[in-house]
């Protein structure tokens, strides 16, 4: 494999050497030509003839912006109009649709009482069951633990 390997780049090498000095000939070649037609009065007649449709198109479509505009804007009015004359209809029947729901008249909600380790609720102020004789055990993965913290 690495003969092969090594027969490409030589071919790459034999290649690149040989394409740089045919290549400034050719690039010689090229510019030569270029040079030639672009001198060419036909070429030069074209050229000016592409230009002076080229300007007189660019003043065509200045003259005609504002009308195309003054039409979008004509169409945007038009079509916003539309869409807000649909979005009332929406608006009526979804008012329509919500007097038909009926909702209970009382909902019974639960009293939920929270207790929080550590924190005694009676007296207004924070303090820990240890702080008043009596101490907060909680079990953590089965062990028991006291809380033995003074305020």
């Amino acid at each position: 494999m690495g003969h092969h390997r090594a027969a490409f780049a030589a071919g790459v090498a034999v290649g690149f050497i040989a394409g740089a000095r045919a290549g400034r000939e050719r690039y010689d070649q090229i510019v030569k030509f270029t040079r030639e037609t672009w001198q060419n009065p036909k070429v030069q007649r074209a050229a000016q003839t592409a230009q002076a449709k080229a300007s007189e198109l660019s003043k065509a479509a200045a003259t005609q912006a504002p009308k195309v505009a003054s039409a979008a804007a004509r169409q945007a009015k038009h079509q916003a109009g539309k869409a807000k004359g649909q979005a009332g209809k929406a608006k009526e029947h979804a008012k329509g649709q919500a007097s038909k729901v009926s909702l209970p008249k009382k909902v019974a909600i639960p009293k939920v009482s929270v207790h929080r380790p550590g924190w005694h609720f009676g007296n207004g102020h924070a303090g820990t069951h240890a702080a008043h004789g009596s101490p907060s055990q909680s079990s953590v993965n089965g062990a028991s633990q006291t809380d033995s913290t003074d305020t």
